[in-house]
């Protein structure tokens, strides 16, 4: 069905009595990225990095940017190439994009353009930049920059000069060529992700993961081409905080196992191959040092003693995690490949100032390597395999596989939060329930709240009581900000009202824990990039849930809320809303109508940019209503998309 859209720009217009105005210049309003060519193909609606293109015109969703190439600010050296298409349980269809410039790839710089079941390109959203104009020959060769960068992590041995490891890696992925030995890509990079999208910020670098296996560590570090200088060290492994091992005390649990010949004889080790995605457990033995991990056997496939507990324990919740992303996503794995996992018990962590610590677990972003710590107390019931907390590991590689967050700064927090949200929701999946609290059952308690973040130290509201420093430790308050999109995840499954830390008043009515799950995982996998911070994931999860339950639906209604909530955004406003004086920039929508005037004193104006309501009936004013543009700021009413009635 085509939809009619109607603009409304009111430049110090007074209305006559009930009068339902008609259709305007929708080109007389332009936000500043709104130059005249993205004018041509984006609603009003649109900002810089989600566009909502305009449905009466046709476009290729792999051609958009070639198609409309000043519309994006893009130049005959920059290329948009296409890295992965994604085809989802609705019909809808996704085209991941990468940005080069020069032929080499944007550091962090992809759009996403996204087809709906009949077949249009409705929207397409990301990060680029625009204006790069620097020489792509670096001044450091790729061997002479590797040079400098293993002088700078100084491990003692590295995975490639590992036996163990070689070994482990061409079993797992089945490729005898396949390497640990670093390979350089070079990339234009800015370094971290607070530094805002300008050309001036990015550098020609070196990038290389590179992976130790003495200390036992994976990292991402980025140094300049020209001088080696270092630009960006990112971890390659997503750390968790302590939790407990909640299977330990939830009775008998069914596991499986697989038999193999050890000196003769049929032994069982703790490797789960019944699904195509293996799961296999190992001792990690307590060492920095360890090369030769050492499967966890028994001769009679009885588990007995702390280690077959341990291990016991890690590979049910694995797989309970397994089985929620599969039954409950369509997931096949974490990788939606049957990716194989790897599990190792009794790991230790090396800290940053050198140090080693067993109180951790984590997932190598690289795919399907989780390493769980006992804890220092070093007592079973203190260890790191609870369920919510194996499924929180579990869903770091799902993370990996799609969105990518890159782990520091928002974008690390929202990785953080995703991995809180779903090991919550594998919880429920196995229990029928969940408490909301991450590593509740260990003896020392939970770790992060979801329900109450501040009672963790964490903060409920962005910016506010907690939040910490984007540029400091923890990669830039990773677990720590994690706490806002935890606590925007328990509002719209559960709903609340309160006030938050910005002294906005809100509230939620919750629409339950599966729809508030599903609408997570698509704007995870669907909508998210790796660059993405807060505003982005409120963009992808508003998207979400309009894909799922509907324009204007009550499910994307208190998505918006609950964002609102926690200092993200502008709240989405609620039907029959009633305009009386200056009235805040942002959207609102989901509106059955808006009225204005009555006993209003003051103009409706803009405060500081564009102010556009999205209204599903009618749009009435009443008499005496005025509404005055400001410059460069308009105040616009548009008929979209809840209802295509014209009046």
């Amino acid at each position: 069905m085509k939809k009619t859209i109607i603009f409304i720009i009111l430049t110090l217009l007074t209305v006559a009595p009930d009068l339902v105005l008609g259709q305007a210049n929708a080109n007389a309003y332009a936000d500043r990225f709104l130059n005249k060519e993205m004018q041509l193909i984006a609603k009003p609606s649109s900002k810089k990095g989600w566009i909502d293109l305009n449905t009466d015109r046709t476009f290729d969703p792999i051609n958009l940017f070639a198609d409309h190439a000043k519309a994006f600010g893009l130049t005959d050296e920059d290329q948009m190439r296409v890295r992965k298409v994604l085809n989802d349980d609705l019909g809808f269809t996704h085209y991941r994009f990468y940005q080069y410039n020069k032929g080499v790839r944007v550091e962090g710089a992809e759009y996403i353009t996204h087809v709906n079941k009949e077949g249009q390109v409705y929207c397409a959203n990301g990060k680029m930049v625009s204006g790069l104009n620097m020489t792509a020959i670096p001044a450091l060769s790729e061997e002479a920059a590797l040079a400098k960068v293993l002088e700078m992590v100084g491990a003692d041995r590295y995975m490639w000069e590992d036996t163990f490891w070689v070994s482990n890696l061409k079993n797992k992925t089945g490729n005898p060529d396949t390497s640990y030995f670093p390979k350089g890509e070079l990339v234009w990079s800015k370094g971290e992700a607070s530094v805002p999208w300008e050309p001036e910020n990015f550098r020609l670098a070196w990038k290389f993961d590179i992976s130790s296996a003495s200390p036992m560590k994976e990292q991402r570090i980025i140094i300049d081409a020209a001088t080696g200088a270092s630009i960006n060290t990112i971890p390659l492994e997503s750390n968790c905080d302590p939790t407990t091992v909640s299977t330990i005390f939830n009775g008998t649990r069914a596991i499986a196992t697989d038999t193999f010949t050890y000196f003769s004889n049929p032994w069982y080790r703790m490797q789960d191959d019944c699904q195509t995605a293996t799961i296999h457990v190992r001792d990690w033995n307590s060492s920095t040092t360890t090369s030769n991990p050492v499967d966890i056997i028994s001769l009679d496939n009885t588990w007995s003693g702390n280690n077959p507990r341990f291990g016991g324990t890690a590979l049910w919740s694995a797989k309970r995690a397994y089985a929620y992303f599969l039954n409950e996503h369509s997931r096949a794995s974490w990788d939606d490949a049957d990716g194989a996992m790897d599990i190792y018990i009794n790991a230790v962590f090396l800290n940053s100032a050198g140090n080693t610590y067993t109180d951790n677990a984590s997932m190598s972003a690289t795919g399907g390597t989780m390493k769980v710590g006992l804890g220092s107390s070093g007592t079973l019931e203190n260890s790191w395999s609870t369920l919510d907390m194996i499924s929180h590991e579990y869903a770091h590689a799902v993370t990996s596989a799609s969105a990518n967050l890159v782990y520091q700064g928002e974008s690390g927090a929202l990785n953080e939060s995703f991995s809180d949200i779903f090991g919550e929701m594998s919880e429920a999946y196995t229990f029928g329930g969940c408490d909301y609290l991450v590593g509740e059952e260990r003896t020392n308690g939970a770790i992060r709240s979801l329900s109450d973040p501040n009672s963790k130290n964490d903060p409920d509201t962005y910016g506010g009581v907690h939040w910490a420093s984007t540029s400091g430790g923890d990669n830039g308050g990773v677990h720590t900000n994690s706490g806002v999109q935890n606590y925007w995840f328990h509002l719209l499954a559960n709903g609340g009202s309160g006030t938050n830390d910005n002294g906005d008043a809100y509230s939620v009515s919750g629409i339950g824990r599966l729809p508030a799950r599903d609408i997570s995982y698509r704007s995870l996998t669907t909508y998210l990039i790796s660059s993405d911070q807060y505003a982005d994931a409120r963009e992808g999860a508003i998207r979400a849930a309009t894909d799922l339950y509907g324009s204007c639906s009550n499910e994307e209604i208190q998505t918006g809320k609950a964002w609102y909530a926690v200092g993200v955004g502008t709240g989405l406003a609620l039907y029959d809303h009633v305009i009386c004086g200056t009235v805040n920039t942002g959207i609102r929508q989901g509106i059955n109508s808006v009225v204005g005037g009555g006993g209003c004193s003051n103009d409706a104006s803009p405060t500081v940019g564009n102010v556009i309501y999205k209204a599903g009936t009618s749009f009435t004013f009443k008499p005496g209503f005025t509404a005055t543009a400001s410059g460069t700021r308009s105040f616009v009413t548009q008929m979209d998309p809840c209802s295509f009635a014209a009046w």
